[in-house]
């Protein structure tokens, strides 16, 4: 058996099966860092596979803090209950605006998935596209008439 702390020899005399798990106690798990988009608040490291704590909720002058994302279109939320940090993170925060606030650059809530008994949204469609069609083919036949009416004369 070699002593030195990088390497583990084993002697033997016979041929084995059998493997040898040798695992450090002492070496620490790998470490993640997170960020905290645009808020100002301090990274935090962290193990990898472990849970984050939640930090404080960030202050935005106009806007009410709406949570932490995963994603900067505050699509897919972070549970700092369940969810684990597993490599470097940046989360980012859902900003909605106060009642009389402008609401520039800010994301709007999600709106809740519709329950079974609710059923699909329905359908609105885009009116402004036949109208559009509609309002051309009105021009085009009145040129059509004072080209006409200017020949006949």
């Amino acid at each position: 058996m070699d002593n030195s702390a990088a390497t583990v020899t084993v002697l033997t005399d016979r041929f084995s099966t059998y493997t040898l798990v040798y695992r450090d106690e002492a070496v620490a798990p790998g470490r993640c860092t997170v960020r905290f988009a645009g808020t100002g608040l301090a990274d935090t490291e962290v193990a990898a596979g472990s849970l984050l704590p939640q930090p404080a909720d960030p202050v935005k002058e106009g806007y009410r803090f709406g949570g932490w994302y995963q994603d900067g279109g505050c699509t897919l939320p972070w549970d700092f209950a369940a969810d684990r940090v597993e490599g470097d993170l940046t989360l980012y925060p859902q900003w909605i605006p106060l009642e009389g606030t402008p609401g520039e650059g800010a994301i709007p809530a999600p709106s809740p998935a519709p329950t079974p008994a609710e059923g699909p949204p329905a359908e609105t469609g885009d009116t402004g596209l036949p109208l559009a069609v509609g309002a051309l083919a009105l021009l085009a036949a009145g040129a059509v008439a004072v080209s006409r009416a200017r020949k006949r004369r």
